[in-house]
């Protein structure tokens, strides 16, 4: 690993796990090494899952089904919530259940206080939503510079009018 890539290098720990949760090695980042099979075919949780935004969308409108492929029982359990708090990585409030975020109102996941998904690298954002009836999936192909870029904000708002959500 090129020493200014090697997080021991800095001076706290806290620095050093934002360093390891932002940053891979040049080694094991970058076009050249996420398009290569061994790295297609690894199960790297939170990283590697691979599908358009028609894909994941469909996986989102499954978990609203209550007779789709996963039981509701499971999906309610999962949208409970398990951590929130302040995120030392993030460092912002952060509310999760099991790998899932859930909506708070300074940092909307859906339209309403019953959806989950998870924001994404610059501004997309996947999400369903039990109280609107929506799986909405929104990726980027040029991502913006932090998690909600001005597009996601209106896509969420004209959402929340088209839904007649208040939150």
């Amino acid at each position: 690993m090129p020493a200014q890539e090697d997080p021991s290098a800095f001076p706290d720990e806290l620095t050093r796990m934002r360093h390891r949760a932002y940053f891979h090695p040049s080694t094991v980042s970058g076009v050249g090494f996420v398009e290569m099979a061994k790295c297609r075919q690894a199960e790297v949780p939170s990283t590697n899952m691979r599908a358009t935004a028609r894909g994941f969308a469909c996986v989102d409108a499954a978990l609203l089904d209550p007779t789709g492929p996963v039981d509701p029982g499971l999906v309610a359990e999962a949208c409970t919530t398990q951590v929130d708090g302040d995120d030392l990585v993030l460092e912002t409030r952060s509310r999760f259940g099991l790998g899932f975020q859930l909506h708070q109102d300074e940092r909307p996941i859906g339209v309403s206080e019953n959806s989950f998904g998870h924001s994404g690298f610059g501004g997309s954002i996947g999400f369903a939503d039990a109280d609107a009836g929506i799986a909405v999936d929104y990726l980027l192909n040029r991502p913006g510079d932090r998690w909600q870029i001005p597009r996601t904000r209106r896509l969420l708002a004209a959402l929340r009018e088209a839904t007649g959500a208040s939150s």
